[in-house]
Formats: structure tokens, C-alpha cells, sequence
């Protein structure tokens, strides 16, 4: 039996030996590619990080491990921490376990995973303040520069985020669903320095929110918009939001005592105004100018809050 299955082998034509040879090497030079790229993304990693820490930032993380062979490159990291400390604010970052992966053969299209525990910190001269999050899913898309380590284009998807304590009082602790896809127009700026910014926007550069999609409470929010810079390089912004439950969101706010009842009244006739008069009950799309000047964050003519102050590092 030995013998006639090493004859019938001999008897292969030389054709079908030449394409057996040929799978054989590209799965071997696939192999080598495989590895050399995973070598690759571990130290590309590394270098970014090395960039941020140069840039002031504060970036650790536990053990790496990089499989996904053949299909995927895919790195996982534990404990990973981001933070950035200066003289008027400071914040900080701690993750659940992270998963980043891409197609070995488009390694400048990311897509990361972080389901489970976030916690944020931000430190200013007045408050500290706390933001607890708990995701059931948040997935990550991110098209990067080759030029730069900033990403082009991004999109964001998170389901059931819970809340430790209501990120906006009266609005309830539970976001249903969130979703996000930005893109950076204008050249690449390389870094996040105050020179490289600025320049950026002098050359036309703006960060455009194709989409936005937010489930929390009892607001639905839908809409697009434009973020750019300003002459002090804060940021401006001008979005077309359609949105549903705004009368209960307002009233919530005012239970909650975030805003008075003057305020609470001046906001529904505005909105009664916005929607043509048309009532806020379920199914009904309010549409609503949202805007950013000068920190302040208007829904049509009222301020509804403030964006804080951005420091760009200095030097390019």
C-alpha cells in the first residue's frame, strides 16, 4: 500500500508539482509577512506611545500579545492608561482590556474594542470631576494618516453604557446607543502641537461630524455638523440636530435642579418656536441649531452650557 501511494505521487505531472511548490512558498512568504508585520504593529505601537509621552502625555499598559494569524493582525493589551497633566487642567484615562486589530494587508485601517470599564478624570483650579462608565460594547473604527499618527476618519458604536453617577443630573444613567463616524479635512496636521493646529486651520482644516446618533434617557438625538478652530485655536462649531423627548429632557433637567424654571420656560418656547409649534410627542423630530462660540454652547439663541478650554501644547 506503502508502495502504490509513493508510485502514484511519482506520477504527478510536473505542472501540478510546480503549482504544489508555488502554495508552498507563498504560505511560507505569508508566514514571514504575517510575522514581520506583527513586529511591526508591537513597535508601532510602541513609537506612538513614545511620541505621546514626548508630547507630555502619560501612556502605560500592561502585557502585549499579538495573534489574528492568518487574517487578522490583532493586538491585546491590558490595564492601558492614558492621561495628561498641565498647569490649569489635567485628565486621566483608564481602560478594560483592548483589543486592536487590521487586515495585514490594510494595516492603515484600525478597529479597536474596549467593552467594560472606563474611568475618566478631569482636574481643573475649581473641581475634580468623575466620570464612571461601564460599556456593554464600544467599538472603534480609525482610518490613519501615513504621514502622521492622527487618524483621518473615525467611527465610534457603543451599546448599554451605564453610568456610576448621571453624567448630566436628570438625565438618567443609561445611554442605550451611541454612534459617531468624523472625518479630518484639510492636510494631515503630524502632531497636536499649537504651531502645527494653527496652521492647520489657516489651510482650511475642519473635523466634519458626519453622523451622530445618540439614544440617552428620554432624548433621541440625530444630526451633523462642523468643528473647526478658532483665532485662539478653540473650537467653534455649527450642528443641525433633529431631536425627539426634549420637552422630558428639560423638564428632568429642572427636577434636577441644573436649571431654573425661567430657564426650563424659555428653552420650551424656543423649541416650540424651532418645530413650527408642532408638539414634542413621541415620534416627533424637533430640528435644532446647536452651535460653539467663544466656549459657550447655544441651542438656537440660548446657552445651554460651556465647552472647557483647550491647551495645545506649544512648539509644533
Amino acid at each position: 500500500m506503502e508502495f502504490t501511494q509513493k508510485s502514484g505521487l511519482r506520477k504527478l505531472p510536473r505542472p501540478v508539482w510546480g503549482l504544489v511548490a508555488c502554495i508552498l512558498l507563498v504560505a511560507a512568504g505569508y508566514g514571514l509577512y504575517w510575522k514581520f508585520l506583527a513586529g511591526q504593529f508591537r513597535d508601532g505601537l510602541e513609537r506612538w506611545a513614545e511620541v505621546r509621552r514626548a508630547e507630555g502625555y502619560k501612556v502605560d499598559y500592561g502585557p502585549v500579545e499579538v495573534a489574528g494569524f492568518p487574517f487578522w493582525l490583532r493586538v491585546v493589551m491590558g490595564q492601558p492608561v492614558l492621561s495628561k497633566s498641565g498647569e490649569k487642567q489635567s485628565w486621566n484615562w483608564r481602560g478594560p482590556a483592548l483589543t486592536i486589530s487590521a487586515r495585514p494587508w490594510r494595516v492603515t485601517h484600525t478597529k479597536a474594542q474596549a467593552p467594560g470599564r472606563h474611568l475618566v478624570t478631569v482636574t481643573t483650579q475649581a473641581r475634580v470631576r468623575t466620570l464612571d462608565i461601564n460599556a456593554g460594547s464600544l467599538n472603534v473604527s480609525l482610518k490613519w494618516a501615513v504621514s502622521s499618527g492622527l487618524p483621518l476618519e473615525m467611527r465610534i458604536e457603543g451599546k448599554d453604557i451605564s453610568y456610576r453617577s448621571a453624567p448630566v443630573a436628570g438625565l438618567g444613567r443609561r445611554t442605550e446607543t451611541l454612534s459617531l463616524h468624523a472625518e479630518v479635512t484639510g492636510t494631515p496636521p503630524k502632531s497636536l502641537g499649537a504651531a502645527v493646529m494653527s496652521h492647520w486651520r489657516d489651510d482650511g482644516g475642519t473635523v466634519e461630524i458626519r453622523s451622530l446618533n445618540v439614544r440617552h434617557g428620554p432624548m433621541e438625538i440625530d444630526g451633523d455638523g462642523t468643528i473647526a478652530l478658532d483665532g485662539d485655536l478653540q473650537p467653534q462649531a455649527a450642528f443641525s440636530m433633529g431631536v425627539r423627548g426634549f420637552m422630558d429632557a428639560v423638564d428632568g433637567l429642572q427636577a434636577a435642579g441644573v436649571i431654573k424654571p425661567r430657564k426650563a420656560d424659555v428653552m420650551k418656547m424656543v423649541l416650540a418656536v424651532l418645530s413650527g409649534g408642532k408638539a414634542d410627542a413621541k415620534g416627533k423630530l424637533l430640528k435644532v441649531p446647536v452651535s460653539i462660540q467663544d466656549e459657550i454652547i447655544y441651542m438656537g439663541p440660548v446657552v445651554v452650557g460651556r465647552v472647557p478650554y483647550m491647551n495645545w501644547p506649544t512648539g509644533g
